[in-house]
């Protein structure tokens, strides 16, 4: 005999919807902490001086973010506006001769995956 299970498409739609946003979300989280601490810091200028955005990416000039998220979820991004910044992610700095930003893309993927 078959059974028969009843569960409510809209209910079970807005809480994958809900899930997929908060998973979403920690994700940047945990990027922008992993950007935060494997910034080189000699003043805490460079490290002080990024910004996450969500709906429009800032004005920074440089940093990293996703151009087109999954449907439905906002845009966001982490840059930083400081002159030096770019010289900082293509190795100029000791502390931090391969980069911040595709470091800590590449961790926080990891612990997501």
């Amino acid at each position: 005999m078959p059974i028969n299970i009843s569960v409510p498409f809209e209910q079970l739609a807005d809480d994958i919807e809900q899930e997929v946003d908060r998973k979403y979300r920690a994700f940047w989280f945990t990027l922008y902490n992993n950007v935060n601490l494997l910034s080189p810091v000699r003043s805490g200028r460079y490290r002080s001086s990024h910004v996450m955005s969500m709906g429009e990416p800032s004005l920074s000039e440089h940093g990293t973010g996703f151009v087109s998220p999954p449907s439905g979820l906002p845009t966001m991004s982490i840059a930083n506006n400081l002159p030096y910044s770019e010289r900082i992610e293509n190795g100029w700095s000791g502390q931090a001769p391969s980069g911040v930003y595709q470091n800590a893309l590449n961790s926080a993927l990891a612990s997501f995956s």
